[in-house]
């Protein structure tokens, strides 16, 4: 939106007024969002390739941590990320974290 003085100003969406609109385009986005709002956790496919190696996933971690939000589902409280050069990240609040952790020892 564009102020008199010419500055933009960016306003947040809330996301019930996302979702109307996404239902709004297609019907079908009704489905397809009930399908991701009631799954217990998302993957998420990256075209990023962080370096990897063993002694080092640095770049993995701020990958998952500061990637392309665009195939980030934000609201879900566990998201699997698959990165193109077949590496993986998570992205997850801290209740799932600590079961995470648990499920990988």
């Amino acid at each position: 939106m564009k102020h008199a003085n010419g500055s933009i100003k960016f306003t947040r969406l809330h996301p019930r007024n996302i979702r109307e609109y996404l239902v709004s385009l297609d019907q079908k986005n009704l489905t397809i969002l009930e399908k991701i709002q009631s799954s217990l956790f998302i993957l998420s496919l990256d075209d990023a390739s962080p370096p990897a190696s063993p002694e080092d996933y640095s770049q993995i971690c701020l990958s998952a941590l500061t990637g392309n939000p665009t195939v980030r589902w934000g609201d879900k409280s566990y998201n699997c990320l698959s990165f193109s050069n077949g590496t993986f990240g998570s992205n997850c609040d801290v209740s799932e974290s600590i079961k995470e952790n648990h499920a990988l020892k």
